[in-house]
């Protein structure tokens, strides 16, 4: 059985670890000056959002739309979009970015998303929302925000994080006789 000091150096070891992957990993955000944690890189992240933008297109239930009425506008609105973006504190980014805008068929969906790369899809069932290209504009841009910004690395960040940490965790539980992460004696589970 590992001494109560073993313990407390395994946990200091955890924390550790932590820390050191978050301070590597840290990266402030140019608009909010707000530090987020980002452990892949731009180019994984590109990769990433090109081929997920690659499965809905080529998704047999995405039809893109053929209407010029919906096409038009949301070109239109995204060409705006993606100038702003490359005069921004994003620039850098926006103009790596390979813009791409589909409109996908689907009067059910109220949705649109931009993905890491500049990949965007809008689905017709956002245009009784957004009622105008301005409403329009508002949706996009908050989706190519999210992109630029990097929302959804640092959420994968932060998970790959979580799962080091717990993997860590468990390790510790393993080597202290506990069995693993499950058997650990949380304070709030009540016991049988």
């Amino acid at each position: 059985m590992q001494t109560r000091s073993h313990m407390m150096r395994s946990f200091a070891v955890l924390i550790l670890l932590v820390g050191v992957l978050w301070l590597a990993g840290c990266e402030t955000n140019p608009y909010t000056g707000r530090q987020q944690l980002l452990m892949s890189s731009v180019a994984e992240e590109m990769q990433m959002g090109a081929q997920a933008y690659d499965q809905v297109k080529s998704d047999p239930k995405m039809r893109p739309s053929k209407d010029p009425r919906e096409i038009e506008p949301v070109k239109r609105v995204a060409t705006r979009i993606i100038e702003a973006a490359k005069r921004s504190k994003y620039a850098e980014m926006a103009k790596q970015f390979q813009w791409e805008v589909t409109v996908i068929k689907d009067d059910k969906t109220a949705n649109a998303f931009a993905l890491p790369g500049g990949k965007m899809a809008v689905y017709t069932g956002i245009f009784p929302v957004a009622k105008t290209e301005a409403g329009l504009a508002a949706v996009m841009g908050h989706e190519v925000v999210h992109a630029l910004a990097r929302h959804g690395a640092e959420r994968m960040s932060q998970g790959q994080l979580t799962n080091a940490a717990l993997q860590v965790a468990g390790v510790a539980a393993g080597a202290s006789g506990g069995g693993g992460v499950m058997s650990l004696r949380l304070p709030w589970r009540r016991l049988a």
